[in-house]
This record gives structure tokens, sequence and C-alpha cells, in this order.
């Protein structure tokens, strides 16, 4: 019996060692992004304010998460927005914005260069605090219908944090372009 029991127990490790096999290699699952707002893909406009539901999904660079007192959002030195445009005629880039009295107390004057696709369009110094406004055609060559289209600002000097370094650029309100 010995024999027997030996072959049966040898025939049974066959069994089990022949259906082993060296497992695939795992992989994890993709990147998975959730879906925009009622299950559809942002659709960029012309402008967005600040306050607006989908304004997050303009930032490119530098602009503030956080909507401050339910109408603005602060930027860093560097802010970028990204529209689509579905005509490039007659366009003027706008913007709505504060320089605040508390950063300006230790910047003094700020000088802002604003930008469309990477070319300059015109550098503005403000001697004082308070409320602004930006508005300057744009040379339709520098766009293209439904391609992006990235606008942006550089602040200098911007304020900087004695405590953590953040820098604080101006007090950002709505952009965009005009007829």
């Amino acid at each position: 019996m010995k024999g027997v029991a030996g072959l049966v127990w040898a025939a049974a490790a066959a069994a089990a060692l022949a259906g082993c096999e060296r497992a695939p290699e795992s992989y994890p699952p993709p990147f998975q992004r959730g879906a925009a707002q009622g299950g559809r893909a942002p659709q960029y406009r012309h402008f967005v304010a600040m306050n607006d539901p989908d304004a997050s999904s303009y930032f490119v660079a530098d602009i503030g998460a956080g909507l401050e007192n339910g109408a603005w959002r602060w930027t860093g030195a560097r802010p970028e927005l990204r529209f689509v445009l579905e005509k490039v005629e007659d366009l003027k880039f706008t913007m709505d914005f504060s320089i605040a009295g508390v950063t300006f107390e230790q910047t003094g004057p700020v000088t802002i260069s604003f930008y469309v696709n990477n070319r300059l369009l015109e550098t503005v110094r403000y001697p004082t605090f308070g409320e602004k406004r930006f508005e300057k055609a744009v040379d339709p060559s520098w766009l293209e219908p439904g391609e992006d289209t990235i606008a942006a600002a550089r602040i200098n000097p911007p304020w900087i944090s004695p405590k953590d370094g953040t820098k604080l650029g101006i007090i950002l309100v709505q952009a965009g372009f005009i007829e």
C-alpha cells in the first residue's frame, strides 16, 4: 500500500503543480479623472468671472482655488487663464482686478505686463491701490478660433510673505475677451 499511497500523493502533487503557472504582472489601473459637473467637459467661453461655478477650469497657473468674499480670488505673481474663442476678429482682452492696499503698503507701485499667447499686449504701471480695469485690442493674428488661448499677467513686484515666501499678486474679479 505504501507504493500506491505514494503514487497517489505524487499524482496529486503533479496535478496541483500543473495548474500553477506564473501569474501575469500586475499593473495599476489607469489614472481616472472625475467627470466635470453634469458629466460634461467644460465649455470654455470668451469671458469668466471668478465666482462662476466653472471658473477653476479656466485656470492654468497661479490663481487661488478659494473664492474670497464670494466674488474674487487671489493670484500669485504669474496668473494664467485658458479660453477657447469662436471668433478672433475685433476682440479686446480685459481684466477687472484690484491691487490690495495691505500689499501695496509694502510693494509700492505695481507694474503688470499682460500677455496673450505669450505675446506682450501691454505693460502698465499702477501707482495706486484699488479697483482697476485693463482693456486693450488684440491682434487677431495672435489668436486661433477653436484653439486654446492663454491670457497671462506678470505682476512686479508681487507681495512676498515674510513667514513662508508665498507670493501674492492681485485680486482677480473677472477676465476674458470682449468685442
